[in-house]
């Protein structure tokens, strides 16, 4: 099938958007198709629900991000049960490593 100037590369039926190759619908189509948050399995995406939900509450002014409980660093949050958002220890990034070396394996 020749290609009409100005029609989608993919289907061929609609009018593609200026400097693009696909039509509107195709693209979004496309991009659904190869969502990452998708891909994620329950748990995965049960934790970066979690980490989503906290980053709000930070921002909010809800959740106050405080210092490392080991060291008295720069700290993130880690949360020790991903079912309770507001459940957070804060730990710089040295101490959270080391913690997930010794407890987790």
């Amino acid at each position: 099938m020749k290609r009409r100037a100005g029609m989608c590369g993919r289907c061929r039926e609609r009018e593609r958007a200026p400097g693009q190759g696909w039509c509107a619908d195709c693209h979004n189509a496309y991009k659904r198709a190869k969502r990452y948050h998708l891909r994620l399995g329950q748990t995965a995406r049960r934790r970066a629900n979690t980490r989503a939900y906290t980053r709000v509450l930070v921002r909010r002014g809800k959740l106050e991000r405080g210092a490392c409980s080991w060291c008295a660093g720069a700290a993130q949050a880690h949360h020790p049960d991903y079912g309770d958002p507001r459940l957070v220890v804060w730990l710089c990034r040295d101490c959270h490593r080391q913690h997930h070396a010794e407890f987790h394996g």
